[in-house]
């Protein structure tokens, strides 16, 4: 059996190396809430990459881009995840175009908050 100073020093490296295991638990995955922006913001990207096939074979029928999402049969399926608000379309050029949204958190290709993608039509269409 240990001393009871044995035992107080035993229990509280265990205590900190409970504690310490649980801050780098969330430090490499992230806090629930981060977590939950990130799937919401992969949703949103996924619905936005729908969208670019859209305007892609739209532009492939027409050779141009529309001026506005209006002319998109499928426009209204195109919104966010969460509050069902559409993606911001905008033509840029004759083949190149941006859709915005409003993302929970930055990623490579986007940062927290109303952003924009530019995306351009591909040389196959």
């Amino acid at each position: 059996m240990l001393s009871p100073n044995k035992d107080y020093a035993f229990y509280a490296i265990i205590a900190l190396l409970s504690v310490f295991s649980i801050f780098y638990c969330f430090s490499v995955v992230g806090l629930p809430s981060q977590q939950k922006a990130k799937v919401a913001d992969r949703s949103r990207l996924e619905r936005m990459t729908s969208f670019t096939y859209e305007v892609n074979n739209y532009y492939s029928s027409n050779r141009t881009l529309p001026a506005s999402s209006i002319e998109f049969p499928n426009v209204k399926s195109y919104v966010d995840p969460e509050t069902s608000v559409p993606f911001s379309y905008e033509k840029l050029t004759n083949t190149s175009y941006k859709l915005c949204a409003t993302f929970a958190s930055t990623a490579t290709n986007h940062k927290s908050g109303y952003d924009c993608i530019t995306y351009t039509v591909p040389n196959n269409y």
